[in-house]
């Protein structure tokens, strides 16, 4: 940065950060401005979006969207109100569904309702939810900021640059509407003879699909559970996952459901397998390979791996992408947490996993599968993310390639190579920021070190088209390099 340039701290002014930024992509400046406005900013999102699991990503877009299109802003002093601009439009970007969950303090909304709690949680949780659903995303926005976060019409108002007057008028016709909406008539409590769903491993049959016999629990978090299982008509072992479901789980369910869609459509060596999925009261679940080695998020806590090495395990997650993109998928979640070693030992073959946030064919989808690989949405871990995914642009193949390119600089030198203190920092710096030479970062210890910086840094392009143009081209250009060994 030139001596004549202001140095910036976190007392600085909007203006002086943005100018900070401007002159030499300070990401330190954007991150000071991100640490200003996300809070508010998000809970606007919340409010307009009514789900506060699509909010997050949604502000992380938008200030990713924002530190892009920063040059546009022609008064910095009026950062906030462009924010909230643009926060509008990354709304409408992403397709929610309403009645599905919403951010809203059940205790401050339902005693404005008059409804009474003794009428069964899952009543009043069912009312509210279609109640909101039924609403506007300004009606929504509103209710949230005033009767969930505490804030003053005024200041909301304010925030909204609707006038006072307008403001007071629509929010007492939202109060109405939603009283008159979650108190109408027709919400009735589930029948008692209903069959009851599975909410734990306890729920389930002796044998999960006529055939998987539970074992040990090998894992959990989130709705789910994975557990070592016996085949009973083959003898083999399976790790069968196993998703719970319940109200407002329906996008979980959406996606577990594209996940089984997008397994059953690859089959290589170095991807693991699937065997059969199915549907179960309140829960869905899949029997995949039985992997006994750990992954290479692990392995690589000790370290980096040697060059060769690290060149024949991206080739061999390289054929695996090949597949899958020669069948329309984008995994978008290439990383070492999705590297799983085949058996013990570091030597042993990888296999990579976990088609959650896949893109498929639309042939090939639901309209509730669709709706979760819709454009616009920031999918995929910010470690390891293609510029392309940060921004919500559409993506090919070539997104992961960039993925697998952060993983192979991962691999080679132990550091990833872009760090940061917070999310949309790191994003941004996928977006803009150049990275380090492999070579720089290992002191020139691995042998054709400039041969090494060159394959890496064609994977890390900004821009797709810049990248190898597939998967065979990456592995041909990985093959020279082990041939010149």
């Amino acid at each position: 940065m030139d001596a004549s340039r202001t140095t910036v701290d976190i007392a600085s002014s909007d203006e002086a950060l943005i100018e900070a930024y401007r002159d030499g992509q300070d990401a330190l400046a954007y991150s000071e401005l991100v640490r200003r406005y996300q809070i508010p900013l998000y809970r606007i999102l919340a409010a307009l979006l009514s789900d506060a699991d699509h909010a997050e990503p949604a502000c992380e877009r938008l200030f990713v969207r924002a530190a892009t299109r920063l040059h546009e802003l022609t008064n910095p002093a009026g950062f906030h109100a462009w924010l909230i601009h643009m926060a509008r439009d990354v709304a409408n970007d992403v397709e929610v569904d309403a009645a599905v969950s919403a951010p809203l303090s059940r205790p401050q909304l339902l005693s404005a309702a008059n409804l009474s709690l003794e009428a069964g949680k899952q009543v009043v949780s069912d009312a509210v939810r279609a109640a909101l659903g039924q609403m506007s995303p300004q009606q929504r926005a509103m209710l949230t900021l005033v009767e969930l976060e505490g804030n003053s019409p005024a200041d909301v108002a304010k925030a909204m640059e609707v006038p006072l007057a307008e403001f007071e008028a629509e929010l007492q016709e939202a109060r109405r509407r939603f009283v008159d909406l979650v108190t109408a008539p027709g919400h009735t409590a589930p029948a008692r003879d209903a069959p009851a769903n599975a909410r734990s491993v306890a729920d389930l049959p002796a044998l999960v699909g006529g055939r998987y016999r539970l074992g040990p629990r090998l894992g959990a978090g989130g709705m789910g559970v994975v557990h070592r299982a016996r085949d009973e008509q083959t003898g083999n072992d399976v790790a069968l996952k196993v998703v719970f479901l319940g109200p407002g789980t329906e996008d979980i369910r959406a996606r577990f459901d594209r996940e089984c869609v997008a397994m059953d459509m690859i089959e290589h060596p170095n991807f693991v397998r699937s065997f059969a999925n199915g549907e179960l009261p309140g829960a869905r679940w899949i029997a995949i390979d039985l992997l006994e080695g750990r992954n290479l998020a692990d392995r690589l806590v000790e370290g980096p791996l040697p060059l060769r090495r690290a060149l024949e395990i991206a080739k061999q997650l390289l054929g695996a992408l090949g597949q899958l993109h020669a069948r329309g998928i984008v995994h978008r979640d290439v990383k070492s947490d999705n590297v799983l070693f085949a058996s013990a030992g570091d030597e042993s073959e990888v296999k990579l996993i976990d088609l959650g946030i896949a893109k498929l064919p639309q042939e090939k989808l639901s309209p509730e599968q669709a709706r979760l690989t819709a454009a616009g949405m920031t999918l995929g871990t910010p470690a390891y993310i293609s510029p392309e995914q940060a921004i919500g642009q559409v993506v090919d193949g070539r997104a992961d390639l960039y993925s697998l390119s952060v993983l192979l600089f991962e691999m080679l030198t132990g550091k990833l190579p872009f760090r940061a203190g917070d999310v949309v920092t790191l994003l941004t710096m996928h977006v803009s920021a150049t990275p380090p030479l492999i070579s720089e970062l290992t002191n020139g210890q691995l042998p054709m070190s400039e041969a090494v910086d060159e394959l890496v840094d064609r994977g890390l392009a900004k821009t797709a088209r810049d990248r190898y143009p597939d998967a065979d081209a990456y592995i041909e250009a990985i093959d020279a390099l082990l041939a010149a060994l």
